[in-house]
């Protein structure tokens, strides 16, 4: 009995240190090394662990491969506040490369940047004038008249007057050219224009003595001019001798050219003074020529007024129009 029991207890003992070995062997972790590759690694066999190693077994070798492990897209950004209008497009994944977009060509210059020419001015309207020149309409109306050959005009206006009158005009003819207030009026008779004429005969004989008077003014004026220029040089001649006299005690030769000189200024003074007479008669003369064409004026104006309602009368006077 004592025998057998001493053999029966070492195999128990070895039986209760296998069962302690495997309990302690279920109970240790299992170390997993993640991949970064998109798929999970393959998972290793599953080995028993042996009673006798209690350490954790050695992590799975991962298989070797000569192209790099592609990398894992990063995840989607969450949801922001943002409107979906002002997010940008998504761009949809290609092998090739995105194709370029060409550059927008330049604008064309809208024709607002055009600079616009300017309009062209109209010169501005000459004012009509306004008197009574003819006995004509009523007392208070404003009447004008031009008689007119194309080449000398007698009248009483202004001179958008006198370019009404050369528009009324036929070439070769000549015309009379009234208005009362806006109504204009032109006589093409040439009998009443002949007889118009006629009425300012004195007054233009007058007006051709005044313009000879003003050119014999005219001469007399230049020859004015003249003298007044060899005065101012006599002059000029007289200052320098007195100044050299001035520096010496006697010199007969400077005295002797002082005396000449004063004759000389003397002369002209007196020339001078013919001149002047001259041009005081002649200013006469014309005031009195300015005078009678008043008068003269003044009476053709009557007789030209009669002219004019006799031409409306009878028809000879027509409405420019």
């Amino acid at each position: 009995m004592i025998e057998t029991t001493v053999r029966r207890r070492p195999r128990r003992a070895r039986i209760a240190w296998a069962l302690l070995a495997v309990a302690v062997a279920s109970f240790v972790p299992l170390r997993l090394v993640a991949r970064d590759t998109e798929a999970p690694p393959p998972a290793a066999p599953e080995t028993t662990p042996t009673p006798a190693r209690t350490a954790p077994p050695a992590p799975p070798a991962l298989p070797r491969s000569s192209a790099p492990p592609a990398r894992t897209a990063p995840p989607a950004p969450p949801p922001s506040a943002t409107p979906a209008a002002m997010a940008p497009p998504a761009l949809p994944r290609s092998s090739s490369p995105p194709a370029r977009t060409p550059a927008p060509a330049p604008e064309a210059p809208s024709a607002m940047e055009v600079p616009t020419p300017p309009e062209p001015v109209e010169p501005p309207a000459i004012p009509r004038w306004s008197g009574r020149c003819l006995a004509l309409g009523d007392r208070d109306s404003d009447t004008a008249y031009v008689i007119t050959n194309g080449d000398s005009h007698t009248m009483c206006g202004g001179p958008a007057d006198m370019r009404a009158a050369e528009r009324g005009r036929i070439a070769g003819q000549d015309v009379v050219w009234f208005r009362i207030d806006d109504e204009s009026w032109l006589i093409r008779d040439q009998a009443t224009v002949a007889e118009a004429h006629k009425l300012f005969e004195a007054q233009t004989h007058a007006g051709r003595m005044q313009a000879e008077l003003g050119g014999a003014q005219a001469q007399l004026g230049g020859r004015q001019a003249e003298l007044g220029e060899r005065q101012a040089k006599l002059g000029a001649m007289q200052s320098e001798i007195a100044t050299s006299l001035a520096g010496t005690d006697r010199n007969l030769d400077l005295q002797a050219k002082m005396r000449e000189v004063q004759v000389r200024m003397e002369e002209l003074s007196r020339q001078m003074g013919a001149l002047n007479v001259m041009q005081r008669e002649l200013g006469q003369q014309q005031r009195m020529l300015g005078d009678q064409m008043s008068q003269k004026a003044e009476e053709a104006r009557g007789q030209l007024a009669e002219l004019l309602r006799s031409a409306m009368r009878n028809g000879n006077a027509v409405r420019d129009r």
